[in-house]
């Protein structure tokens, strides 16, 4: 699993690929069809190889979009969420119900 974080004009964002198999769908998603077609970026070697020139390809084509505008583009094809502030994760739904649910042991989770 392949995991980025780029800082986006809505806040930052993760970004992730499950293997070396998923890299031209990624591409496409981006807008950056051509990479696999691009001797520097054929495989898994040649991309780490060329990982700063990679990073900074897939950067510039993730900074045109809104986090939001991403998360709906990969919906669940590719790992991508917001990177929330502590104020944020206080206030998330999922948060709120463990905080209004109260600690649990392992013994009672069942």
């Amino acid at each position: 699993m392949s995991i980025h974080l780029r800082d986006k004009p809505d806040g930052a964002s993760t970004y992730g690929r499950a293997d070396a198999s998923d890299f031209g769908r990624f591409c496409a998603k981006i807008g950056l069809p051509e990479l696999t077609e691009d001797p520097g970026f054929a495989d898994h070697k040649s991309r780490k190889a060329h990982s700063r020139e990679l990073e900074s390809r897939i950067g510039e084509a993730l900074a045109v979009k809104t986090s939001s505008d991403w998360m709906d583009i990969f919906g669940t094809e590719f790992a991508c969420a917001p990177v929330l502030r502590i104020d944020e994760v206080l206030e998330d739904p999922q948060v709120q119900h463990l905080t209004e649910r109260g600690p649990r042991s392992a013994a009672t989770a069942r």
